[in-house]
């Protein structure tokens, strides 16, 4: 994906033809998931959301809610990059929720933070960035393996936001 987006994306395809092929819905799911992360890291926004609207019907109909927490989060951030703060904050709300249901702390911490960056843009909702920022960050603290690279780097962002907010 880093180096080479366009490529990224030709091996979903095929990923996604197979699956297909032999009725994978779940694979399918994942490789249109994959096609949407290639054209969002080109900064595709129509594309990805194509790509992403797929994955999360696919995810839905096989009730795999852990795709479609992850597929509503990713959805937030396309739409907070464009600076549409109500349909982020929409769509990270009902990743948590599903994320809460799941019981998932790795996809609640991300919707937490997602949804207190959202907050975070407006001076007057700066108590509820820190609110959703305050929950994330004992739940990633929480994780066992504290020497974890990614734990650390998580705790941290979610450290700096609380000073920024």
């Amino acid at each position: 994906y880093g180096s080479d987006p366009q490529k990224a994306i030709r091996f979903a395809e095929l990923a996604n033809e197979l699956a297909k092929r032999l009725k994978l819905a779940k694979e399918s799911a994942t490789a249109l998931k994959s096609m949407g992360l290639g054209y969002y890291l080109q900064g595709k926004s129509v594309e990805t959301l194509e790509y992403w609207e797929q994955s999360l019907a696919l995810f839905d109909s096989i009730g795999d809610k852990t795709g479609v927490a992850n597929i509503l989060n990713n959805e937030g951030a396309v739409y907070f990059n464009q600076g549409d703060d109500n349909k982020a904050l929409e769509l990270y709300l009902n990743s948590l929720k599903v994320s809460e249901e799941l019981q998932d702390t790795l996809r609640i911490v991300s919707a937490l933070s997602n949804i207190g960056g959202v907050y975070a843009n407006k001076p007057k909702t700066y108590d509820k960035a820190l609110e959703n920022y305050f929950r994330a960050l004992p739940l990633m603290e929480s994780f066992q393996d504290q020497n974890d690279q990614r734990t650390k780097d998580a705790i941290g962002t979610i450290c700096i936001n609380i000073g920024k907010a």
